[in-house]
């Protein structure tokens, strides 16, 4: 029996007010693949014949016309929930550069006004069934049937470069190789990404953070659901941690996994390297599930446990069976794609040592049950563009909230976190313009491959080495190599680096551009391990260091200012006698005599004009210009080549 249409209209209230106004329309800023936007449009549920909400409305119309009232308010409410669900996911949508983010808006208002007029409807008692679905299908019909003109990937409309100009010879992203090729022009990359990120960042990243960021992004293969996890792990941790900072302790938990997750990493590389040379579909399949299982038990399993965490879980880090039974538990909408990431068949560490191969079928058998190869490669998706959303979420949170930033930094070791460490020695290759290929860092010896790297690059090469040292605590020495060439590698040890650290920091403040005395003892280091003996090495950076001075003498103005040029000359003394204690020969006379004219030379011009002699200062110019020609001359360098292009 029906109800009374004010009591229906009591009773859809609270459907009616979960409902609510729509949110703010998102800009489109995200690029997108074109497999990727279709692939988005199934994950969104679109492609679906429930999509239109068939089930809710019958089941809504079924409690009015019965006339329970109970059974009508949990209808409503329930279709209601389902509407919000497709409205949120359309909102993620239209932030996709799809060319089609209008009409995906005006199907998210179409589908919001539809829900109104449902509810308005079985105000009524529905007296005319179910209407308003065709308009609805329409809309639906017209985004689904129609396929944009969309690139096959994204990294060239995210970072304005091609995939391969940005990895290494394994297909690995290195920032550095990014960060060369931006040199000069980091504002340029900044803008391109601070675009691109505009929707899920608040506030602006640290252009490191952006990269990361961005590139996790290009790796997803489902935008939806990485837009989906960041979204959602985005509120429950700001308002977690804006509560009680004491919430975000899971976080720091996980991230003191750095290092090991790093490790699993480079497993995953190599399984997939493995991926790349099998020959058969049966070692696809092996390789597919080692990848998987390293994926979903060495990364997910940690990820979603903490999430699970800052929903209110507690305990030890479950099995992986025992997190799909919790995470499907929770209910919300984005741990369930964690779920199924996380396939019944293969979920148990021991099941991957008993599969075999069902030839015929092209199945992976385990017992009794059987996964195909692409529900694999589908669990490897969801459970990458979980964890994906997931730390875009927490970098954009460091940046918003630097209390937070700071509260996760607390435990971090005090040298801190190896990987990042590593991350960022060699990101200073790509900020001095030099392009990473290969590297390796074992037993204190960083040794990188560069694809390009002469005399005209030389300095900004030692600058990177000097770098990798404030980063790496027990480096030992840098070995620096050019691609596909034999000679030796130039080694500069970790001493020279350490000697060379407080010039070039006092230096940048003097000098638009370093000139080469900052350098000495780096370039000393490498000419001695290149084969130079020690005193023809440390004559030749003695007598670049004079050159220098007597450049520098030489644009001085005789009545001018010399506050700049003393403290120039005083570094200079620096660093000769930071490279003469590197030699290990402290009496060396040649050092001392030239210490000693530039010490001479620096109070002559520190004194007021009125009391400075020219002919003293000319006399002591000529002396160190005498030195400087019986010098041993500069000569080429071993492992490096005469010019950056070869």
């Amino acid at each position: 029996m029906s109800l009374p249409t004010e009591a229906l209209a009591r009773i859809l209230q609270a459907a009616r007010n979960e409902l609510g106004q729509l949110t703010e329309p998102p800009r489109a800023s995200v690029p997108v693949a074109q497999d990727d936007w279709e692939q988005s449009l199934w994950d969104a549920g679109l492609c679906e014949e429930e999509w239109l909400l068939g089930g809710p409305m019958d089941a809504l119309a079924t409690a009015v016309s019965e006339g329970n009232a109970k059974e009508i308010k949990k209808r409503a409410l329930d279709l209601v929930h389902d509407v919000k669900s497709r409205e949120e996911n359309l909102w993620y949508l239209a932030v996709l550069k799809s060319g089609l983010s209008q009409e995906v808006l005006h199907l998210r208002e179409c589908l919001h006004n539809f829900a109104i007029q449902v509810l308005d409807d079985a105000a009524c008692g529905f007296p005319d069934g179910l209407r308003h679905v065709d308009e609805l299908q329409a809309k639906l019909d017209s985004i689904t049937s129609t396929t944009p003109s969309l690139p096959s990937e994204t990294c060239v409309q995210i970072f304005g470069v091609a995939r391969d100009e940005i990895c290494d010879q394994r297909g690995i992203f290195l920032p550095s190789r990014l960060l060369a090729n931006y040199r000069g022009r980091i504002g340029v990359l900044y803008k391109r990404l601070s675009s691109m990120l505009s929707e899920l960042a608040k506030k602006p990243l640290e252009v490191e953070s952006a990269v990361d960021l961005a590139w996790a992004y290009t790796q997803s293969g489902r935008p939806l659901l990485v837009l989906r996890s960041a979204f959602f792990a985005s509120r429950i941790v700001r308002s977690g941690f804006s509560a009680d900072p004491i919430f975000a302790e899971p976080i720091r938990r996980l991230r003191a996994r750095t290092d090991r997750s790093a490790a699993n990493h480079q497993g995953i590389v190599q399984a997939q390297q493995n991926l790349r040379n099998a020959s058969t579909a049966q070692q696809r399949a092996f390789c597919m599930l080692d990848i998987y299982r390293r994926v979903v038990e060495g990364q997910l399993r940690p990820c979603a446990w903490t999430v699970l965490e800052l929903r209110g879980r507690s305990g030890r880090l479950p099995e992986i069976a025992s997190l799909r039974d919790q995470l499907v538990a929770d209910g919300n909408p984005v741990l369930q794609d964690a779920a199924q990431a996380i396939l019944p068949a293969v979920r148990n560490g021991a099941a991957h040592e008993d599969f075999e191969w069902d030839e015929d079928r092209e199945l992976i058998c385990v017992g009794e049950d059987t996964t195909a190869v692409e529900d694999l490669a589908d669990g490897i998706e969801r459970a990458y563009a979980f964890m994906v959303g997931f730390d875009c979420a927490l970098m954009a949170l460091r940046a918003e909230m630097p209390e937070l930033a700071r509260f996760l930094d607390e435990s971090d070791p005090p040298q801190g976190v190896r990987a990042l460490r590593e991350r960022n020695a060699l990101n200073a290759f790509g900020s001095s313009g030099l392009s990473v290929h290969d590297w390796c860092y074992e037993r204190g010896r960083l040794e990188v491959v560069l694809d390009r790297w002469g005399m005209d690059s030389f300095y900004p090469g030692l600058q990177a080495a000097m770098w990798t040292s404030r980063f790496l605590e027990n480096l030992k020495e840098v070995a620096v190599s050019i691609r596909g060439s034999e000679s030796v590698p130039v080694v500069v040890s970790r001493p020279a680096l350490d000697a060379m650290f407080p010039v070039w920091d006092e230096a940048r403040t003097l000098f638009p551009v370093l000139p080469a005395f900052v350098f000495m003892p780096a370039e000393y280091s490498v000419r001695v391990a290149g084969g130079h003996h020690h005193e023809v090495a440390f004559g030749v950076v003695l007598r670049m260091a004079i050159r220098n001075t007597l450049v520098m003498c030489s644009s001085f103005e005789e009545g001018g200012k010399s506050d700049v040029l003393v403290r120039r000359l005083e570094l200079v003394l620096v660093a000769i006698r930071q490279t003469n204690v590197l030699s290990g020969d402290d009496q060396c006379v040649r050092a001392n005599d030239v210490e000693s004219l530039i010490c001479r030379l620096t109070e002559q011009l520190a004194k007021p004009k009125r009391e400075r002699v020219p002919s003293v200062t000319r006399y002591l110019l000529q002396k160190l210009a005498n030195v400087h020609d019986r010098l041993p001359a500069v000569s080429p360098i071993p492992g490096l080549s005469a010019d950056s292009g070869t």
